[in-house]
């Protein structure tokens, strides 16, 4: 065993063993299902990997679909439960999975993205085990009130809660901002095609694009966004031929 190994065995012993699961969870899971379907990202005889199972609930809603689901989750007892129901489950860590590279046809995870201790390497086993130019469905506790009211473009579905956010749960590892994400995705070289908050989460629909070595494309795309027409570069951009001027008279 390595040392990477070795501190992720002792980091894992603070993973929560059962999930908490409640009327959100189930209302977001059905929502999600529906949005999924009706986008076009998911049809009948095809394989979704769900990242956290939980109680198993997407896994059997897929399977009315015609749909295969696959679980991985890192609950000893979600998973104790989720073999006895007969579901296709693995007690697995989210960035070493046991499973052939472009295996599946969507991943969806809900709450459990931000409990990896190791992100950026997380998106790239997703990138990994699912098939070229198919989606990520990626969603998790939005980081703070403040956050959600600062992207005011970005669309909410359904009732957003005005308090709560990851920030502050000590039992997060990897509790990130809206632009914290982005971020990570355009480094990758993932297409982000859909964002949105809903309740307490954040959602991010990301296409499986080929990774170009975090190319300069990328980042100057990031740059815009962060610095756009309204943005502090903009600004300064915009003063500096006046400010020459007076500094001359």
């Amino acid at each position: 065993m390595n040392r990477i190994e070795q501190h992720m065995e002792s980091l894992d012993s603070r993973i929560l063993d059962k999930q908490v699961l409640g009327p959100t969870y189930h209302e977001r899971t059905r929502e999600n299902l529906r949005m999924l379907l009706d986008a076009g990202w998911i049809k009948p005889g095809e394989r979704v990997l769900e990242v956290g199972t939980g109680d198993g609930l997407m896994i059997a809603l897929l399977a009315e679909h015609g749909i295969h689901g696959t679980g991985i989750c890192k609950s000893r007892s979600d998973f104790e439960a989720g073999k006895q129901k007969g579901y296709d489950i693995h007690f697995s860590d989210m960035s070493d999975m046991p499973f052939e590279d472009q295996t599946f046809d969507l991943i969806y995870t809900r709450n459990a993205f931000d409990h990896s201790l190791m992100p950026a390497i997380t998106l790239s086993e997703f990138r990994r085990v699912l098939k070229p130019y198919k989606i990520m469905f990626i969603e998790f506790e939005w980081f703070s009130t403040e956050d959600v009211r600062k992207h005011k473009e970005v669309r909410h579905v359904g009732h957003v809660y005005k308090i709560g956010g990851s920030y502050n749960k000590q039992r997060h590892w990897s509790a990130m901002s809206y632009d914290d994400m982005r971020w990570l995705a355009y480094r990758l070289d993932l297409k982000l095609i859909d964002s949105f908050f809903a309740h307490e989460s954040q959602g991010f629909v990301i296409e499986n694009t080929p990774y170009m070595g975090g190319g300069t494309g990328n980042l100057d795309e990031w740059g815009r966004y962060r610095h756009g027409l309204e943005g502090e570069t903009a600004k300064a951009r915009r003063s500096l031929l006046p400010n020459f001027l007076r500094s001359r008279s």
